[in-house]
């Protein structure tokens, strides 16, 4: 299982693993959990830009950088690699103050 926790915005994204994987938006106490993201494979890492309300992970099943809002919707691929030698392992994000 994967976690991460922004108190900012007051939700907890876990992606669960299994048969199917998805990842679940809950409040902080875990309750109130709900499937946002279907049709992924590994995931090792959320990142959240609570600026844009945005989630970002990578799923090594495909070789791929997503991203979605907060509610699942507006889910896009950033990047995929082509690279088989290539292996996602950890995301950051990095925003410049202005």
């Amino acid at each position: 299982m994967t976690r991460f926790v922004n108190c900012t915005c007051r939700y907890l994204f876990v992606a669960e693993h299994g048969a199917n994987t998805v990842i679940e938006r809950a409040d902080l106490a875990g309750e109130d959990r709900k499937t946002i993201i279907t049709s992924i494979s590994k995931v090792p890492d959320i990142v959240v830009d609570a600026e844009e309300e945005r989630i970002y992970w990578i799923d090594i099943g495909r070789n791929a950088l997503e991203t979605a809002r907060y509610d699942g919707t507006d889910r896009r691929l950033v990047r995929r690699s082509t690279n088989i030698y290539i292996l996602m392992s950890g995301l950051t994000l990095y925003n410049v103050c202005k």
